[in-house]
């Protein structure tokens, strides 16, 4: 059997108007080239298909003009049964084997039905959040299990529940099995702890498919492929999206995949390092890249990164790039993160004293030279104190909550100082 797989639509997204049709424009692409191929059986959407949970009508309106047109297709295979786990369901469902699941930007409060189970209503798809579905053709089955999106620490909590049962229900199923879910996974974000592993992922699947990430990924989990198609389209603006959008063909007899490239707008994401540059240098190469970059495909996408340090004498102030993100060519975002000269010896300096004493000392050590210069009087370790101290006997929130008043006490005091300071 082969199955389209594409993820993250999300429909009506736009960067101020700029790129109001791109999703659009570039969903309806992956569906125009869904309907090409005869070879396509079943559909798989792994989430964020709309942008808002709430999308108003005119960005309604235009999604379901892209959607409708997955319905007209005729597949060879079918939807045979659908199974909502933990519980009996009678409900009627749509026999054509397009399977989507609900995602974070779809969410609604526990107890709400989300746009994804409209779209089931109207026959649009099958919402296969909890569910076991099992979609057929000739001799061959495919069940396919979806896990609508949740917070990621929720996430995890589920799996640790909800793992062994899972396998229980993959070990009763027919076919080759696949698990469609839209997570961020430890892996993928290292930065996080409360994120769910990949080793994590219950057992006994053939493929995860999974939705959330924009940029392509292809890994390996119990042995099996695990598998990301990425947005499609530009979002975030992400080093890692720079890559073109599409979706994948994924072929359950040969246990392969081919990625079908769409006409995206370009992205182009470029870092620019200084070293004791004037400003003028500075906006004349910034200047220099826009007039490059913009000429690389219609209206490109372009995100600038400016860091590094000025010459002795200037001010990241001095700088002013504001002015170069205004161009009718093509959408240019810069971030400047830049330095003084005198900045930088200052943190030359905090990491000599970190090198040489505790984060607390050197804490401690700058707000006793602040407090100085307002003539404020308390000791900097008491105020110090207050904004670390732990109360075992409270909860951590209500102990938290009592050390921020504490502390905005004491800033108040502060400011009430340098205002009369001011005034003398």
């Amino acid at each position: 059997m082969k199955i389209a797989i594409f993820s993250d639509t999300h429909f009506g997204f736009s960067f101020g108007g700029f790129t109001k049709e791109d999703s659009f424009l570039q969903a309806n692409q992956v569906i125009d080239k869904i309907l090409e191929r005869k070879d396509i059986d079943t559909v798989i959407i792994a989430g964020d298909i709309f942008d808002s949970d709430n999308p108003d009508s005119s960005t309604l309106a235009k999604s379901l003009r892209v959607l409708q047109k997955l319905t007209i297709k005729d597949y060879a295979a079918k939807v045979e049964e659908v199974e909502v786990r933990n519980k009996k369901d009678f409900s009627a469902f749509p026999s054509l084997p397009i399977v989507a699941i609900p995602a974070t930007h779809e969410r609604k409060a526990f107890g709400e039905e989300d746009i994804v189970e409209a779209l089931q209503i109207a026959n649009f798809l099958i919402n296969a959040n909890n569910k076991w579905i099992k979609i057929s053709k000739e001799n061959e089955k495919v069940s396919i299990l979806g896990l609508g999106g949740m917070d990621d620490s929720e996430f995890k909590k589920f799996l640790e529940k909800e793992r062994e049962k899972i396998e229980e229900e993959a070990k009763s199923k027919e076919g080759f099995k696949i698990l469609l879910f839209h997570q961020s996974l430890k892996e993928l974000m290292p930065f996080a702890n409360d994120f769910a592993s990949l080793n994590e992922l219950p057992k006994g699947f053939d493929l995860y498919v999974c939705g959330h990430i924009h940029n392509k990924i292809e890994a390996r989990v119990h042995g099996k492929m695990f598998l990301i198609p990425g947005s499609t389209v530009l979002t975030q603006q992400k080093k890692e999206e720079q890559g073109k959008k599409g979706f994948l063909i994924f072929d359950t007899k040969n246990y392969s995949y081919e990625f079908i490239e769409i006409n995206s707008r370009p992205f182009f994401y470029i870092e620019l390092n200084f070293e004791s540059a004037t400003p003028n240098e500075i906006i004349e190469k910034v200047k220099q890249k826009i007039e490059e970059f913009e000429k690389k495909g219609e209206k490109p996408i372009i995100k600038i990164k400016v860091s590094g340090t000025l010459k002795e004498g200037f001010k990241p102030k001095d700088v002013q790039l504001s002015q170069l993100e205004k161009n009718e060519n093509a959408l240019i975002s810069i971030d400047k993160l830049l330095m003084s000269k005198d900045t930088e010896v200052e943190i030359e300096k905090i990491r000599e004293l970190v090198k040489k004493g505790n984060v607390k000392d050197l804490g401690s050590q700058m707000l006793v030279e602040e407090l100085k210069k307002l003539g404020f009087k308390l000791d900097s370790l008491t105020f110090f104190e207050i904004l670390s101290r732990k109360d075992e006997r409270k909860s951590k929130e209500k102990a938290k909550e009592e050390n921020i008043e504490e502390a905005l006490k004491l800033i108040k005091e502060i400011e009430k100082k340098e205002v009369e300071s001011k005034k003398g």
